[in-house]
């Protein structure tokens, strides 16, 4: 018999649901940008996903270019992986010391963008931004050729620059510093009191070990959960965002924290609304797997049990390092109900390795602050 509680999920009020109904064919190109203000300019770079150090010294330099719309296509196999997940941190890493808020937005095979989906839905005009080999123009093939031939036949034949990504010494290290996700497993079996086992921590197994990076893994859940305050959508934000959205195949429960559990934040006055938090969420998502039913409501209470806890269908939950303890109370409560453990995938640390360097928003909010002559 399943367990039961008298206590009740926290709910999801009329105002604050945002439900987006899955396609049948790729969204309209306003997945990518608002269609009432089309950037002015914007770049689409060409990578794989399994060049660790390419992928940090490839995005730094594109990022230089200063367009105003950003994609990077990182080439790999159709399935979401957890070296999909770690590209992606690749990425998001190299902005952050340059703008952490910049509007990047990643585009895999995976998520569902084919070619043809990709050339369907970009901004124009658009710059195709490729690597140079060494000091060589490689020539075109791949992903690259066959955009550049969609493009062509849409309309206006796009621009071709070659990047010389320099010798960037310190690529290297930076690149072994980012690591495969932390994926914790639900265990199988009981133990000897007829108790649920631990789950298992695979990533940290093989880092405890002082084996090698572990190797990429499939991951594809049905419906997943994930929270947050997602104030000035950074880039730790959009890693977490663009990994739930990367796994999901159907669903993704989306909890933001609401207003009145916010005012006690530092220059609480600058936070931006419950709203706007809700709809960069869920637009960044949208863009980053088209088609993605997105269920975003407010968090309300921090002692009622959430959604992710309540629902049985539940499969995973995408946190990072310093929110998994809410991820083992919630599986805790889901035992408790008679319900299996959720998959937990923790995104690698980007933007500081440390507390004292790491990106967030109160950082961001004291900036603005401080623009503002307000201490």
């Amino acid at each position: 018999m399943l367990g039961h509680s008298k206590r009740k999920a926290a709910p999801f009020s009329t105002s604050c649901r945002s439900s987006v109904k899955p396609s049948l064919r790729m969204a309209h190109h306003s997945v990518l940008y608002p269609p009432s203000s089309p950037p002015s300019s914007a770049v689409i770079g060409c990578i794989g996903e399994d060049q660790p150090r390419a992928i940090h010294a490839y995005t730094r330099t594109l990022i230089n270019n200063e367009h105003e719309a950003i994609y990077v296509r990182l080439e790999g196999c159709s399935t979401p992986s957890s070296g999909q997940i770690r590209a992606i941190a690749l990425v998001y890493d190299a902005v952050t010391d340059y703008d952490p808020r910049i509007s990047l937005i990643p585009l895999l095979p995976a998520a569902g963008w084919s070619t043809e989906a990709v050339a369907a839905s970009l901004p124009r005009p658009i710059t195709i931004a490729l690597p140079l080999q060494g000091k060589h123009t490689p020539p075109l093939q791949g992903f690259a050729q066959r955009l550049i031939e969609q493009l062509a036949s849409r309309g206006p034949i796009p621009s071709l620059v070659y990047l010389d990504l320099g010798q960037e010494p310190e690529a290297e290290a930076v690149a072994a510093s980012i690591h495969m996700p932390q994926v914790i497993l639900p265990a199988s079996g009981q133990d000897q009191q007829g108790q649920p086992q631990p789950q298992v921590n695979v990533a940290h197994q093989d880092q405890q070990q002082g084996l090698e990076e572990p190797p990429s893994q499939p991951l594809c859940f049905q419906r997943i959960a994930l929270g947050g305050t997602f104030d000035r959508l950074h880039c730790g934000h959009r890693l977490l965002l663009a990994t739930a959205a990367l796994i999901a195949q159907d669903t993704a429960y989306v909890g933001i924290t609401a207003e009145r559990l916010l005012a006690n934040k530092n220059h609480a006055e600058l936070l931006e609304s419950y709203e706007a938090r809700r709809d960069a969420a869920v637009t960044f998502m949208q863009a980053v797997r088209p088609g993605l039913q997105v269920v975003a409501g407010a968090l309300v209470d921090p002692q009622e049990p959430t959604q992710a806890e309540l629902d049985p269908s539940m499969e995973a939950i995408v946190v990072s390092r310093e929110t998994l303890g809410g991820a083992e109370k919630i599986n805790a409560g889901r035992v408790s109900r008679g319900f299996q453990p959720l998959v937990i995938v923790v995104v690698p640390v980007i933007g500081g390795k440390d507390a004292s360097s790491k990106l967030s928003s109160s950082q961001l909010r004291a900036q603005d602050a401080a623009a503002l002559g307000r201490h």
